[in-house]
């Protein structure tokens, strides 16, 4: 919906995504040299990387890397902003913040876990949080997970980005936790600053639960 150029990493060639860029776009796969000369030359304004850590060299091709939001297991980042980019419009859409608090019960039948946390993995990014998380008995594809973050004064809830965990379906001896896995990014932001309890919150369409663990988190 925007008229700027875009880098999209992550996906194969895509002539519908490029339609709607204009064709002002240029796709990358990890395997791809990355040509800075085309990078500075065609003057792009916005990146989509589904997994940004794969490109170091992309993001240090820039003076500032400014991350906006996720949009369909895409994270969106501003380059340079203050080109001239217009970011009005797209900051007011709809982040991975949930849109309320999420009200869950603590349930035996939820099984969940957080793998790895990493500070500050990219520029514009506070913390990156891998893990997996389901309702036994209920096929993982149709669940959605939700991270809480909470001190003593607030709660913020973060919608994950859902990933295939074969590794977990195998653990578990059941496929349909294949695609248990999650991918969380929380953007930079002052007012996030401190020490958090993270619970993994899954939905199984018609409640919230999580288990009795809860994971140490530190913004900072």
């Amino acid at each position: 919906d925007y008229d700027e150029n875009i880098i999209i990493t992550d996906a194969d060639w895509s002539s519908e995504i490029l339609y709607y860029s204009n064709r002002k776009g240029l796709m990358l796969r990890e395997d791809m040299q990355i040509d800075e000369g085309e990078i500075r030359d065609n003057n792009f304004k916005l990146i989509a990387a589904k997994n940004p850590k794969l490109y170091p060299l992309l993001f240090t091709s820039f003076e500032d890397v400014a991350f906006i939001k996720e949009v369909s297991g895409f994270n969106i980042y501003a380059i340079d902003p203050g080109r001239g980019i217009d970011l009005a419009d797209i900051e007011n859409e709809q982040e991975n913040a949930a849109d309320r608090a999420i009200e869950y019960d603590v349930s035996e039948k939820a099984q969940a876990y957080i793998d790895r946390i990493v500070q500050n993995p990219i520029p514009g990014i506070a913390v990156e949080i891998d893990g997996w998380g389901f309702i036994e008995g209920s096929k993982a594809d149709y669940q959605s997970i939700i991270l809480e973050f909470k001190n003593t004064q607030k709660s913020y809830f973060f919608k994950a980005t859902k990933v295939e965990r074969k590794d977990v379906g195998e653990h578990f001896q059941d496929d349909e936790y294949n695609y248990s896995g999650f991918n969380c990014l929380i953007r930079d932001a002052e007012e996030l600053t401190g020490e958090y309890k993270v619970n993994i919150i899954i939905n199984d369409g018609e409640k919230y639960y999580t288990s009795n663990q809860q994971f140490d988190v530190i913004i900072n």
